[in-house]
Order: C-alpha cells, then sequence, then structure tokens
C-alpha cells in the first residue's frame, strides 16, 4: 500500500529524514508520534507526493506519488495540521465538502447527482446534516473536523493521512474526532496514518506505533509494546518525571 525505501529529504541544508524506511500494509491504522522537528509532517507530505525525496524512493498503491500526483491524490485523503476555513471564506458546511468531489472530478466539471449523493451521505455519516447551510468559516474546532473529515471521505478514498487534527479541541471533542476516526476506520477498511502529540487520545484501533527522533525511525512498534520507558528514551526526559505526567505509560 505504501512502501517507504531509504528516503532522505533536506531543507536549507538540514537533513529532515534520514534514510526512512517504512512498510505500511493495506487497513494498518499507523500512529506517528515523535518531538517537534522530528519529520512526522514531511514524512505525510512525501507520502502524499508534495515533497520529491532529495534520495530514497517512495511508492503509494504501486505508484510514485510525486510523479502521479494527481492519479495518486484522488485515493489519499489528507487533512493538514491546523486546518480551518477563515470567517471571510464564503462558503457553506455543503460547499466545502462538495470541493472533495471537484478533487475526483476535475475543475470545472459539473457535479452529477451521484457525486451530491456521495457528498451528502459523507455529511451524515460524521453527522453534520444539521449544518449543511451553515457559514463554514463560523464553526466550532470540532466542528471544522468534522467538516475536513466529510469533505475527504466524499472522494472514496483508500488512504487517509491526518496531520495533528486534535490540536486546538477540549478533550470532549477530542474523544468525539478519535471515535469518529476509529468508526470510519472500521467501517470504510481504509489504510490511516495519524500524526499525533496527544498520546493519551489515540483511538483504540490503531495497529502501529511509529516512533521518528531527528528524522529518523526510533522505533516501530505493536500498541501493546509502547510504554514509558520506550516514552523517555524518545523525548530525553526521565522516566520517573515522565510518569508524573503520564502515569505509567501503556497504549
Amino acid at each position: 500500500m505504501i512502501k517507504i525505501q531509504k528516503v532522505s529529504k533536506y531543507f536549507s541544508g538540514k537533513e529532515i529524514l534520514s534514510d526512512i524506511s517504512l512498510d505500511i500494509k493495506k487497513r494498518d491504522f499507523v500512529a506517528i508520534i515523535g518531538p517537534n522537528g522530528a519529520g512526522k509532517t514531511t514524512l505525510l507530505k512525501t507520502i502524499n507526493g508534495l515533497i520529491l525525496p532529495d534520495t530514497g524512493k517512495v511508492e503509494v498503491l504501486d505508484l510514485d506519488p510525486y510523479k502521479n500526483g494527481l492519479a495518486v491524490r484522488k485515493k489519499i485523503g489528507f487533512i493538514f495540521q491546523n486546518e480551518f476555513i477563515a470567517k471571510n471564506v464564503p462558503l457553506s458546511v455543503k460547499d466545502v465538502v462538495c470541493v472533495g468531489r471537484v478533487g475526483v472530478k476535475g475543475l470545472f466539471k459539473n457535479l452529477t447527482a451521484e457525486d451530491f449523493a456521495s457528498v451528502e451521505k459523507a455529511m451524515g455519516e460524521v453527522g453534520i446534516m444539521n449544518l449543511e447551510d451553515r457559514p463554514a468559516g463560523f464553526l466550532s474546532g470540532g466542528e471544522q473536523r468534522k467538516v475536513s473529515i466529510a469533505r475527504e471521505l466524499a472522494r472514496d478514498i483508500e488512504i487517509l493521512l491526518l496531520d495533528e487534527i486534535l490540536m486546538n479541541l477540549d478533550p470532549a471533542s477530542q474523544m468525539e474526532i478519535n471515535s469518529l476516526i476509529s468508526g470510519i476506520y472500521k467501517k470504510h477498511k481504509l489504510t490511516i496514518v495519524f500524526v499525533t502529540h496527544l498520546l493519551r487520545y489515540l483511538p483504540e484501533e490503531i495497529t502501529r506505533v511509529v516512533a521518528l527522533k531527528d528524522g529518523r525511525v526510533f522505533s516501530d512498534f505493536s500498541p501493546r509494546d509502547f510504554n514509558s520507558k520506550v516514552l523517555s528514551r524518545l523525548y530525553d526526559v526521565n522516566e520517573e518525571s515522565l510518569m508524573k505526567y503520564v502515569g505509567n505509560f501503556k497504549l
């Protein structure tokens, strides 16, 4: 599904990704964690074909995502970190979700009844049908995340990339969005790559935890093997001090 082989990437002479290799299989639900600057977002953009690696090879659905960007991105949903809709953008919730279908059909092509059916189905699934005519820029943070998720679901994707989508949400909204993502994972049999710092709010369906540090793969564990000892080494903090904040950490 996603094959990353010895990928490195530099920006302004600084190595952001360093010789990374990962094999993400169909229906994997992978959490990507690690300190700030570890290369998590760069890795997602490399998978999505938005960034060309300086060395190494990336294959997504048996295609090079950079050379075949349009074909690959039709099958990949991507919700960016701190994605939000400005209040001065004159789009309703339904308009925003329709953008997902435009991405499939192409610009300047009219949406069909089938497209609008996909849009309504996606909005219903995330629970925002009652908001369809609301100005999207005036929604709460949690509601805007739901709109973004519906936009990607409307595209009939196979892979979903999520970059810190729980940031700036209150705990109740974090739990609600996680529950929504878990339900989507089970229903649609997607492959999900989920970048987060909020380890206490990881969805229960996570199948792997991949930790990045200094642009490298620091660890690649099943959730049951990930604990506070690993976490203390990842973030270079004393385990005893860490446990005061997160307890005897185990997913």
